[in-house]
């Protein structure tokens, strides 16, 4: 790491800023609900992505959103098992 940077470890989240992950835009045909999930789970930890998805349930969004492809967010994690926690969060919310 460069001496200049600064490691950001459990970095904490404000309410304002799991909200604004619901901001996000698509540049593409994918649905921006499947953004959304994407740049979520890529980028919280898996506390704060659990808020986050109660957040996005909450909003009335689809946790089935699909990319241009056809694939939701639980299909592209599946093959993953360093996601399986968060894939278990979302599971555990589709029900």
């Amino acid at each position: 790491m460069k001496k200049d940077k600064v490691r950001v470890e459990e970095e904490v989240f404000s309410q304002s800023q799991i909200e604004s992950y619901l901001e996000c835009k698509t540049y593409d045909e994918a649905d921006a609900q499947f953004v959304m999930l994407e740049k979520a789970y890529r980028s919280m930890p898996l506390e704060h992505f659990e808020k986050f998805l109660d957040v996005f349930l909450a909003k009335g969004y689809n946790l089935n959103a699909k990319n241009v492809d056809g694939q939701t967010i639980s299909e592209l994690m599946i093959p993953n098992k360093a996601f399986q926690d968060y894939l278990n969060a979302i599971q555990s919310r589709v029900a």
